[in-house]
């Protein structure tokens, strides 16, 4: 399990990502910002199997561009780009 919670002066947010015991995961990074909540991680079935880049973002109903731009830059860093 890997949780993020929001900074308590907050309402709501915060992710939580749930992993089976039998798979093998590696936290590539959490970050809680005033735009963006999210937590990614690589998994694995076993230690012969390619990683796949998977994650869980909050996105507060009312989110900014800010959110939009935020989010495009943690995926192109993740993709190489």
């Amino acid at each position: 399990m890997f949780r993020l919670d929001p900074d308590f002066s907050k309402r709501g947010g915060g992710v939580i990502f749930y992993i089976k015991d039998n798979l093998i995961i590696n936290l590539i990074f959490g970050v809680s910002t005033i735009d963006i909540e999210g937590v990614w991680v690589n998994v694995r079935t076993s230690n012969k199997t390619k990683p796949l880049i998977t994650g869980c973002v909050y996105r507060r109903p009312k989110s900014t561009p800010e959110f939009d731009k935020a989010l495009r830059s943690i995926l192109q860093s993740l993709s190489g780009d």
